[in-house]
């Protein structure tokens, strides 16, 4: 009987029923590391040589553990100590690793075996330092750990025959360990939080009934033990489901198919195509339950993997923002993403090194080094450069007193009304958007509009300064039939004077219109700073009468800095 917190309790007696499936998971490899991690604050930070380390690291965010040499250990990323959790003796060796809280798992086996060789799962419990068999079996593979569970695949007893099954072991109670599900000829890693385990599998043409092998990639709870296909597809018709190319935190399962990178919402149902391998190949993604990273091989060469760059991406999936190059220099592999922390394995055939960042300092808002690009500002007030296209748009249309200094430098975003992917750059009252489509003419670039998301935003579209209004028939005001609003005073002063350079004579009304789009409400007090404020499009227009007859009676509200703050980046 396996027991869930409090006093949840379960059992699997469902197997005798469950039909068999042939299974074929994709292998995921695991070798031999040797030098302890690199903390670096950002993608700016340089990496430092060290020896050479031969895999990636396994971090649950709080702790990252990797085997130097003979020694599997781990490192407490508050404060930096470091223990041994075990030392290898003569032929022993360390094929897979794991932890998650107090507790680390690894398969041991004998060194001097060939070919496929597994051995038992043992553990450690950090705290106590006490070492213990995990798997009561000769071996167990694919392993995995979530809290005090542990996972694993060994052989089972089936009717006239032996298949594998996946086993977990409460390692708190050290009860029987029991079995959740039977397949055949499982490889592979398994990943596995909370009460979920993900894997990816396949099978065999004679199962699929169309003559070909079919990938799937499938999910399931340990306590109903009903598997449940995610995708799939056949090996000739679309493309094969990466090596290593999965991971699953919290309500968000990631996966790589021919370097195409997927994500599943497991709690909406919600599908996102993250990368095109044509722009973005995508491989060993992993995330965090929001963040997701994974490795960039566009300049990766399979002949000499050591000796060419690597990058790491990344991907905001509630905010469908791509955090670009987060790692961009040095072959960078097998990044690992829990907690607050993203670590990785990176470096030459000379010189390898774990790295650890927190993911915030990877965002793009993060403060940036002067670039060495011709033509680029630095702005040391916000740390961010801006050049090219932006830079021409923003001197040309107002600067630092229309859109502020710069908050972000440039990465990519979706555009959630179009469903497109456009380059952007924040700044602390607008966003700027590059539309290549539209090159060689004023809207080549365009402004977000942050008027109307952050309207949108603070529920204030149903009120009733949004609603509809009559021509005031006013002196001093315009009426904007397309949305039922007066502006008046110093507000219709303000958007008649300034307005995007498109080489009109004077100022003229597109100009106005492009800056700042048309009202979207009538003028009232915001009920959280007591300013008169009028909502339009792309802006929030604020009336300060201490500074009448100046040109500060009529501010702009800061919408990039607030359109940042909304995404949780600082």
């Amino acid at each position: 009987m396996l027991q869930w917190s409090g006093s949840v309790k379960r059992e699997f007696t469902w197997l005798a029923g469950l039909k068999l499936a042939l299974v074929v998971v994709v292998m995921l490899g695991l070798a031999l590391a040797a030098v302890g991690p690199v903390r670096a604050a950002g993608p700016a930070t340089a990496l430092t040589a060290t020896p050479t380390l031969k895999t990636g690291p396994r971090t649950d965010g709080q702790t990252v553990v990797w085997l130097e040499g003979n020694v599997l250990k781990a490192e407490n990323l508050s404060n930096q100590t470091v223990s041994n959790v075990v030392t290898l003796k003569t032929r022993q060796a360390i094929k897979q690793f794991d932890l998650d809280g107090n507790y680390v798992i690894w398969e041991q086996y004998d060194s001097a075996c060939t070919g496929n060789c597994d051995g038992p799962v043992y553990g450690q419990n950090l705290a106590t330092g006490q070492t213990f068999r995990v798997s009561p079996e000769p071996y167990g593979r694919n392993i995995a750990i979530s809290g005090n569970y542990a996972v694993y695949v060994t052989d089972v007893q089936v009717p006239n025959n032996i298949g594998e099954g996946i086993r977990v072991r409460n390692l708190a109670t050290m009860a029987d360990p029991v079995t959740v599900c039977i397949l055949y000829a499982i490889e592979g890693t398994l990943s596995f939080d909370g009460d979920r385990l993900l894997w990816g599998q396949t099978l065999a043409s004679y199962q699929t009934g169309t003559g070909k092998e079919r990938w799937q990639l499938v999910t399931m709870h340990l306590n109903d033990g009903s598997p449940t296909v995610l995708d799939q597809a056949d090996y000739d018709d679309y493309g094969t489901l990466n090596l290593g190319g999965w991971d699953l935190k919290g309500d968000l399962a990631v996966y790589s198919v021919n370097q195409q990178l997927r994500a599943v919402n497991l709690a909406t149902g919600e599908r996102r195509l993250i990368t095109d391998p044509a722009q973005r190949p995508a491989q060993n993604p992993t995330t965090n339950g929001r963040y997701i990273f994974w490795e960039d091989s566009r300049n990766f060469n399979a002949a000499a993997p050591q000796s060419y760059p690597q990058a790491i991406q990344g991907y905001d999936f509630p905010n469908g923002s791509y955090l670009g190059n987060v790692v961009p220099t040095g072959n960078n592999t097998s990044p690992r993403s829990r907690g607050d922390m993203l670590v990785w394995n990176s470096g030459d055939g000379t010189a390898r090194q774990l790295v650890s960042a927190q993911i915030a300092g990877l965002l793009p808002n993060t403060p940036q080094p002067a670039s060495s690009t011709p033509g680029y500002t630095y702005f040391p007030q916000t740390g961010h450069n801006l050049g090219g296209t932006f830079k021409n748009y923003w001197t040309k249309n107002g600067g630092l007193n229309v859109f502020g200094y710069p908050t972000t430098d440039e990465f990519q975003e979706l555009n959630r009304d179009t469903g497109q992917i456009f380059t952007v750059q924040y700044f602390e009252r607008q966003r700027f958007e590059y539309h290549p489509e539209n090159k060689g003419t004023p809207y080549e670039v365009l402004l977000g509009r942050l008027g109307a998301d952050e309207a949108q935003r603070r529920g204030f579209t149903a009120n009733l300064p949004f609603k509809p209004a009559k021509n005031s028939g006013q002196a001093h005001c315009r009426y904007f039939p397309e949305t039922q609003h007066n502006v008046c005073n110093s507000f219709i002063d303000y958007w008649q004077t300034h307005g995007l350079d498109l080489s009109d004579p004077g100022n003229s009304y597109r100009e106005s219109l492009a800056l700042f789009g048309l009202p979207l409400s009538e003028p009232f007090t915001d009920p959280v700073s007591g300013v008169t404020v009028q909502y339009f499009e792309r802006a929030i227009f604020e009336h300060h009468p201490e500074n009448q007859g100046t040109s500060f009676e009529v501010l702009l509200s800061l919408l990039g800095n607030q359109a940042l703050k909304n995404r949780a980046w600082q």
